[in-house]
């Protein structure tokens, strides 16, 4: 998979693995460009997961928006092509200094229950429909 590396800031969350970031290209170029989350699917903040979808979308612009331990900025991964959507498909790392970050997807966002393990492909799996609690952390995790 051919992939990219950049700086970004939040222009706006969409919704819990959809965000609108301002990307720093280099040279003194900048781009405004939608991105999905690589390797999550969230609730959608419209339909049967209505309040799960906005109390996801918050928790993500909480958390991009305050310091984070220490929080410099993001750094950006993006893939070769864009999504249906015309989304850049981009894994996320919360940069908190002195080469040390933090894995949106991979280390805040699935563990602590706000999403689900998806590799794009198939049916969005939507299993917070039948959980006892959202968000659910810990779902998945062999203990």
């Amino acid at each position: 998979m051919v992939w990219h590396e950049y700086f970004a800031e939040v222009i706006r969350v969409v919704d819990g693995d959809t965000l609108i970031l301002d990307v720093d290209l280099g040279f003194r170029m900048r781009t405004t460009q939608s991105f999905r989350l690589l390797g999550i699917n969230c609730p959608e903040p419209r339909g049967e997961s209505v309040d799960y979808g906005k109390a996801c979308s918050a928790f993500v612009e909480e958390t991009l928006s305050k310091p984070y331990g220490g929080y410099y900025g993001l750094k950006i991964h993006t893939y070769k092509n864009p999504d249906s959507f015309g989304r850049w498909l981009a894994s996320v790392s919360i940069e908190t200094g002195q080469f040390r970050h933090r894995d949106l997807v991979k280390e805040i966002l699935i563990p602590e229950g706000w999403g689900v393990e998806w590799d794009g492909k198939g049916k969005n799996p939507t299993p917070w429909m039948e959980w006892d609690e959202y968000p659910n952390p810990g779902w998945g995790v062999v203990t």
